[in-house]
């Protein structure tokens, strides 16, 4: 089923609680207005006290000032979401929708301790059953649907349960459940281990069945509105750099652009720094720009990273969390991947695999073959064909054999 990205305003918090009261869909409802909190809150991140751990475990999907998202957690509520989501024959949310929910769960479950808000076994039951209804679906079909997605009746009661308490608690959150929200994550440091690739599936479903993927540049299309999603236009903004040079993305027009989101507290983001630095070298022969966007941090702190790190592309500083909210950035490093036409072609969430980038990059590059890196010392040179001034073409080929060929790349003055 193909993935809806959720773009529509805001809706409030008693039609959508009344939705999931009535049990129109399990997927609708709480899970509905965190994922929209998420999607337009702010992403801001201030000085929390408690740090984050300084490597990156394997059973961690993110982390929210110290407490952990287990793997287990976010695949087992994945399966969840989507199991449910085709049992009431709604879109399959994706990898990204499903952890910004979980982080917006963690941040109201963390308060609702406090208050002691409980809910019976009985209630979560109680609230299938009529969802079921709703659905015309029966337990068999259920249970069915359950175990073919490794899942257990009492996986499903347990988050049914603890998403009753979301539910409970939202009307006590002041001054509204979306604003609470916001002022949380704008207090919190929420670092994301694992990659999410979201945008991964909906390439992956926009292809024929039987067609295996395959990597090349995506076509320059009428976008839709400006947004931070592939297909839409890359909303525009202007930060400083460290020495208060001013950066404009319209001025970038007519090259590929990567946006990498990130922040010194956070452990994957240091991690992924001389990753970074090694595409920028690598890929900047093509005419890609890559900006780093710290958020919200003093310049002074990230100054002194720059000087231990030394990354050579640019980095400017998202001081109030304005673009960070533009780009509907929740967790850390988010990166955006936008083409020349200023269209975005693909977003990650989380630290990108070695082997994904060239993928992303084949996106952003109006016209790619089989290879878009430059050859490495030692590598055979790709042949070409270019006019002298008399018109006669020129090929690399041609000159095979000779003790050794000078490649000099210049402009002419003017």
């Amino acid at each position: 089923m193909k993935r809806s990205i959720i773009r529509r305003p805001a809706l409030s918090a008693p039609r959508l609680i009344g939705a999931l009261g009535a049990g129109l869909a399990l997927t609708m409802g709480v899970w509905l207005l965190l994922a929209m909190g998420n999607r337009w809150a702010s992403w801001l991140a201030p000085a929390p006290t408690s740090a984050s751990p300084a490597t990156r475990p394997d059973d961690v999907v993110a982390i929210i000032d110290g407490e952990a998202i287990p793997t287990g957690e976010w695949s087992r509520t994945l399966a969840i979401h989507r199991t449910m989501s085709r049992l009431a024959g709604k879109a399959e949310p994706d990898p990204e929708e499903v952890l910004q929910q979980l982080i917006d769960q963690h941040l109201v479950l963390r308060w609702a301790r406090s208050r002691e808000l409980s809910i019976r076994p009985e209630e979560a039951a109680e609230r299938l059953r009529a969802m079921l209804s709703a659905w015309n679906v029966s337990e068999p079909q259920l249970d069915e649907a359950l175990g073919s997605a490794g899942l257990s009746r009492q996986d499903l009661l347990q988050e049914i349960q603890r998403l009753m308490r979301v539910e409970r608690a939202l009307p006590e959150l002041q001054p509204s459940p979306e604003e609470w929200l916001a002022q949380q994550r704008a207090r919190s440091r929420i670092s994301v281990y694992r990659p999410m690739a979201a945008v991964e599936e909906a390439v992956r479903e926009k292809r024929p069945a039987e067609s295996a993927p395959t990597l090349q540049a995506s076509p320059i299309t009428t976008p839709s509105p400006a947004g931070p999603y592939p297909d839409q236009q890359a909303p525009d903004f202007a930060l400083p750099d460290l020495e208060g040079k001013t950066f404009r993305l319209a001025d970038l027009r007519g090259r590929p652009v990567i946006l990498h989101f990130w922040a010194t507290w956070c452990p994957v983001c240091r991690q992924e720094t001389p990753a970074l630095a090694t595409v920028d070298q690598r890929y900047r022969a093509l005419g890609i720009v890559l900006l780093g966007i710290n958020l919200r941090e003093h310049p002074e702190n990230v100054q002194g990273f720059i000087r231990s790190f030394g990354p050579a592309f640019p980095i400017l500083l998202d001081g109030d969390g304005s673009v960070a909210t533009r780009y509907q950035v929740t967790g850390i490093p988010t990166t955006i991947f936008i083409d020349p036409s200023g269209v975005v072609r693909a977003r990650h969430v989380g630290p990108i695999p070695e082997s994904q980038w060239e993928e992303y990059i084949r996106r952003i590059l109006p016209h790619s073959g089989d290879r878009i890196a430059p050859p490495d010392i030692g590598e055979m040179a790709p042949d070409f064909a270019l006019p002298r001034e008399n018109g006669e073409i020129l090929r690399l080929s041609d000159y095979r054999g000779r003790s050794s060929v000078v490649l000099v790349f210049y402009r002419s003055p003017g």
